[in-house]
């Protein structure tokens, strides 16, 4: 008996120096790791795209593709994977160029570094579309025309505007970022600015509709009279205290001030205050149809929508400050109508 516990305890000693110890792999210097660039075929593509025009496009994001390798040439840390796919078959046709930048980790459970299944490192070229750097405004049009809103200014690259992107945020899994630039031709731009003038009375025209809608339905509810004289009441008068600095702003608004671009917090609400600078704000715009040329073929970049993001660990800290130091945005907008 004394001798088969002996025996186990033996083997269970065997088992725990076997183990590897938490902290095995925390001293790796991770960006001594040189990884790899691999190229995947496109992913998708949308029916009733010519095979000919497929090939179009293969070979102008093939152009992009060497761009972007080439502001990350050698992954340290990380492996790079890129591949491109369709958006649709309008004209021009939507495409992006993608590229995806897995960090190398030290497993604390393991004991060993690892490559990660998942990650926030990302760099793309959204080519004739605006994707992720403007957000369509389902509920909400100026002047009937269909109005996006764009993330937060965050200063400059490279002497072209940048943008916040949509992937800065704290979460369970960490801290991710993200930055957007806009290639255009130069001095032009498929974004028109909503004056404030035009957004004020677009805003208060839905604004006064849906809470007309608000209270018929409220009128035609089944209350007392009493009680529903009451409801309709405390209704208009939020409604009113709501929309009075609008009005009082559209009111008093110049025609300099009027011209001047919207920049706005989150729409949707009655509870519209004041305008924003632009590093506060974000700005409301059309997408302006006649910047697009007609006459160039539809696989021609017409403007690209670079968008990179990164997470917050030595790896993909390396791999931003390198994409940003290296990709060559004048020659991203030599592309542009080729």
């Amino acid at each position: 008996m004394t001798g088969l516990v002996l025996a186990g305890a033996s083997l269970l000693t065997g088992l725990v120096a076997a183990s590897p110890s938490p902290a095995a792999c925390a001293g790796e210097d991770l960006l001594a790791i040189h990884g790899k660039w691999v190229m995947r075929p496109y992913e998708r593509m949308r029916n009733g795209v010519p095979q000919a025009d497929v090939q179009q496009v293969a070979q102008r994001v093939e152009r992009i593709a060497r761009l972007f390798r080439a502001a990350y040439p050698e992954p340290r840390g990380t492996e790079a994977v890129g591949y491109w796919d369709f958006r649709g078959s309008g004209r021009p046709y939507p495409y992006a160029f993608n590229s995806l930048y897995k960090s190398w980790y030290c497993n604390t459970n393991l004991g060993k570094v690892m490559v990660g299944d998942e990650t926030f490192n990302w760099a793309y070229a959204f080519v004739n579309h605006l994707n992720w750097f403007a957000a369509l405004q389902k509920d909400f049009r100026v002047d009937g025309r269909a109005v996006y809103l764009l993330t937060p200014r965050s200063g400059e690259l490279k002497g072209r505007p940048a943008y916040a992107g949509i992937g800065n945020r704290n979460s369970n899994t960490g801290q991710t970022f993200s930055r957007a630039v806009l290639i255009t031709r130069p001095g032009r731009s498929p974004l028109q600015p909503v004056t404030r003038q035009a957004f004020l009375q677009s805003f208060l025209a839905s604004s006064e509709a849906r809470q007309q809608k608000n209270l018929a339905s409220l009128q035609h509810s089944s209350l007392d009279p009493a009680r529903k004289a009451e409801a309709l009441r405390k209704m208009q008068a939020s409604f009113d205290r709501d929309l009075a600095p609008a009005r009082e702003m559209l009111r008093t608004l110049s025609a300099q001030e009027g011209a001047e671009p919207a920049i706005v917090g989150p729409l949707g609400t009655a509870g519209f205050k004041e305008f924003a600078s632009e590093q506060r704000g974000q700005a409301l715009v059309f997408l302006d149809r006649t910047y697009f040329d007609r006459r160039l073929p539809p696989a021609a970049p017409q403007f690209v929508v670079v968008y990179w993001s990164w997470e917050n660990n030595p790896p993909s800290h390396n791999f931003r400050a390198e994409f940003e130091r290296n990709v060559d945005l004048d020659a991203l907008a030599a592309l542009l109508d080729r």
